[in-house]
């Protein structure tokens, strides 16, 4: 059966409940002045007042955490957390532990949110307690020098609403954009927040862990405006993040064949771990040129150069037909469920 409707709806807040937040969002940064004004007023804003904004400082060396103080002083809700450059992985499980609300929103320093997204995700966690992380869709921005342009089409980066589709898709993809993410406190704390091992893709790990003990959705409103930049950690370090996608697929697979996870405390992910559980160094240099070559496409797209986007979509389809063919097939499905009306689904519908 569908989710329960849900009542985005607020009042304004007593100054007792604003002590107490219900939504605690973390925030690591790293040298990221030149967006974090506009991230924090995007939270500020947001129509849902139970918050609390814990900007974690990882060492920056610009005037990032001067403008945090700023905004903190005319906002008591913006705390800004201090503690050296612990690197982005600690800084999440450190926000963990202060946090003081039920749920955790993630949110980057670069992106910004839409004034109702805490509003419609808290309300969606009430409406179905069987539901431990929420996502949305995002508005994909993209922001040059001369001016900030909205990338098209948007529909091929959106992902699957309903937890049986997110599973379905995840041994493939990354079904759930991080910074959208809202999770039960709780839930995450279990589960023993995100794992160091996993310098890149800590998310996709998190999300593979956490679908075998709660179940995952995604609204289908647009709920952040997404910044696509070269300096995305992903896209700097495309073999590491292989390699650690690699892994988290791995460790998924072990533990449904019911074995010991192999990421145990002070592994380190690199070509040399990962071939001692099995991948080939020819199939990770396949695999590296592959998502290269995917990558150089979405830039393209991105962008607006459709003639070179098509070109790099056609090189695409030419090596890997099915992977394509896959691909399009269920970002049309996810499309036609968005705009037809169907919201998430629990498990069990």
């Amino acid at each position: 059966m569908p989710t329960a409707p849900v009542d985005t709806t607020t009042s304004p807040p007593k100054s007792a409940e604003l002590e107490t937040p219900r939504v605690s969002v973390v925030m690591p940064f790293r040298n990221a002045g030149k967006f974090l004004a506009e991230a924090l007023a995007s939270l500020t804003a947001q129509t849902y007042p139970r918050l609390e904004i814990l900007a974690i400082d990882d060492g920056s060396d610009d005037d990032g955490p001067a403008i945090v103080s700023a905004a903190a002083a005319r906002d008591p809700r913006i705390v800004l957390v201090r503690e050296g450059r612990r690197g982005f992985v600690p800084s999440l499980n450190r926000g963990i532990e202060l946090a003081r609300g039920e749920f955790i929103a993630r949110m980057d320093a670069d992106d910004i949110c839409m004034p109702d997204r805490f509003a419609k995700q808290v309300a969606f966690l009430d409406a179905n307690p069987s539901v431990g992380v929420v996502g949305g869709q995002i508005v994909p921005i993209i922001e040059s020098a001369e001016a900030r342009r909205v990338a098209r089409p948007q529909w091929w980066l959106e992902t699957p609403l309903a937890h049986d589709d997110i599973v379905r898709s995840l041994p493939t993809r990354n079904s759930i954009y991080h910074p959208t993410a809202m999770l039960r406190r709780d839930v995450v704390v279990a589960a023993k927040g995100y794992r160091p091992a996993f310098v890149v893709v800590q998310d996709y790990d998190l999300w593979l862990r956490l679908a075998e003990r709660t179940q995952l959705a995604n609204l289908p409103d647009r709920v952040l405006q997404y910044r696509f930049h070269v300096e995305q950690a992903t896209q700097k370090n495309v073999e590491q993040a292989y390699f650690c996608t690699w892994a988290a697929r791995h460790a998924a697979r072990e533990r449904r064949a019911g074995r010991a996870d192999p990421i145990i405390e002070g592994i380190a992910i690199d070509r040399a771990q990962v071939s001692s559980w099995g991948l080939s160094g020819d199939e990770a240099d396949d695999q590296i040129s592959w998502i290269r070559a995917t990558q150089r496409a979405r830039t393209h797209l991105l962008a607006g150069r459709r003639v070179r986007a098509l070109g790099a979509i056609i090189g695409l389809f030419l090596r890997r037909p099915a992977t394509v063919l896959r691909r399009v097939g269920l970002a049309v499905r996810t499309r036609a469920r968005r705009h037809g009306g169907a919201g998430p689904r629990t498990a069990s519908a």
